[in-house]
């Protein structure tokens, strides 16, 4: 019973559209925003890579990225933003960079990050912040779901499954296990 009501909470937040994405380059975020991505999504390369210069600010500035209100459970308030970057070191394979920023008085504060697939808001909220259901693409076949929860100071991962779509089969295997223990 317990994995029946697994899978269905999973489903459903899944399912959650969210507010609507705004895409852009990281040059195009307001400027607190701008700055916390420029300071937080520094691409380490590995010597046999491309460049320092594909890495730096500037390249920083001109790349993709997804930005996404994370709305309170108030009316039309806005605790932070998912911001994910897109392409050139920030990515491998369909996961990107994805930072979750919480406004604070002086801007944006990194609540943390990851690649991710897709990470978005769903509508169960925790001490007013909603829960955060995110999904990293492990293999073709293969995929980690993730409901990260507030906790009343950060968001901490809570429910993990891995989806493993077989072939030949319409419905997915969900298998739940512990989730890691966040730092």
């Amino acid at each position: 019973m317990n994995n029946l009501l697994t899978i269905i909470a999973m489903f459903f937040l899944m399912l959650h559209s969210g507010p609507v994405n705004a895409s852009g380059t990281v040059a195009d975020l307001p400027a607190d925003l701008r700055e916390a991505l420029l300071h937080d999504a520094v691409c380490t390369q590995a010597a046999d890579s491309v460049g320092s210069a594909e890495s730096g600010p500037a390249s920083l500035l001109a790349s993709q990225v997804n930005a996404q209100e994370i709305r309170g459970a108030k009316p039309g308030a806005v605790v932070g933003m998912i911001a994910a970057v897109s392409g050139g070191c920030h990515c491998h394979g369909p996961n990107c960079g994805t930072y979750i920023y919480l406004k604070s008085d002086s801007g944006y504060k990194l609540a943390f990050s990851g690649e991710f697939a897709s990470l978005h808001p769903s509508r169960v909220y925790k001490s007013g912040y909603p829960s955060l259901s995110a999904k990293a693409q492990i293999s073709e076949s293969q995929a980690e779901s993730t409901v990260y929860d507030w906790n009343g100071r950060t968001y901490v991962p809570n429910l993990c499954a891995t989806i493993t779509q077989s072939q030949g089969r319409k419905v997915p295997a969900i298998a739940h296990h512990p989730c890691p223990k966040a730092p």
